[in-house]
């Protein structure tokens, strides 16, 4: 299982400003957005091993940009997970610390309670369209040299 958070429209304003845009300064443009969008993810993101924020990876194809994460439970922390059991996959038993006075726990089978969703790539994706008139002031500027 997999998710993605692709920006390839950003609001009507935002498509009709890029067509608009002399073509050289496109794939800067793109390239930025692609950048606030994985700096906005990685701020965005879960950070309890700090695995799935430094999973995170862009893609651009043309004038589409991505931010991807790779590891292999992303989905779930933005999806969201039921109540659900654990059970042992190689061993007959679960081990893991949390003991009284930091010993190890042994279970057969352990109820997860769940997980909240945590649409983190999507707010991520919201935060860089709030930006993106900046990012392209700012690309404006350059390329006009003022």
């Amino acid at each position: 299982m997999s998710i993605r958070c692709s920006i390839t429209k950003i609001n009507l304003t935002l498509e009709n400003l890029a067509q608009g845009m002399p073509k050289e300064i496109v794939p800067e443009f793109v390239e930025n957005l692609a950048d606030t969008c994985l700096d906005n993810a990685y701020k965005r993101a879960p950070w309890r091993s700090g695995f799935l924020a430094m999973s995170l990876t862009k893609k651009i194809d043309g004038n589409t940009a991505q931010v991807i994460p790779t590891a292999s439970y992303a989905a779930f922390v933005s999806l969201g997970t039921r109540p659900h059991q654990i059970r042992p996959r190689n061993a007959r038993v679960l081990a893991f610390p949390g003991g009284q006075l930091g010993g190890m726990v042994f279970a057969a089978v352990v109820n997860h309670p769940g997980t909240q969703p945590n649409p983190y790539l999507q707010l991520a994706a919201q935060d860089t369209r709030e930006q993106a008139l900046e990012i392209f002031h700012q690309i404006w500027i350059n390329y006009a040299g003022l």
